[in-house]
């Protein structure tokens, strides 16, 4: 073998690695390409979610609202109804308190007749 078929061989052997390198180069072009993609669609990915966040307060504020809402008309109807039984208590009280008085009466009465006897 001499130098020149020696320096024929190593020429070829880098032009085959020149060659493996392009390829090489084309495959991270690609996936730089690929990579490229994938952030774009992250990133749609993220207005959708900041999207779906927005929702999600809106819904939430008016979730509050309402809740409050429904509080203060729960209260109104729970101080309502105290009021009605107070009241109807009341009358009851009232009822057995004149009942008293009548038996009272009554008993008075049949105490004064028992002793006319």
């Amino acid at each position: 073998m001499t130098i020149e078929d020696l320096s024929r061989d190593v020429a070829k052997g880098f032009g085959n690695i020149d060659e493996r390198f392009v390829r090489v180069d084309e495959q991270f072009v690609r996936i730089d390409e690929r990579f490229v993609r994938i952030d774009e669609r992250f990133d749609r990915m993220d207005e959708r979610f900041d999207r779906m966040d927005e929702r999600f307060a809106r819904m939430e504020e008016r979730f509050d609202r309402r809740l409050r809402e429904e509080h203060e008309t729960m209260r109104r109807h729970f101080d309502v109804m105290v009021e009605r039984i107070e009241a109807a208590v009341r009358l009851v009280a009232e009822g057995h308190h004149h009942l008293r008085t009548v038996l009272d009466d009554h008993e008075v009465r049949l105490q004064a007749i028992e002793k006319h006897e």
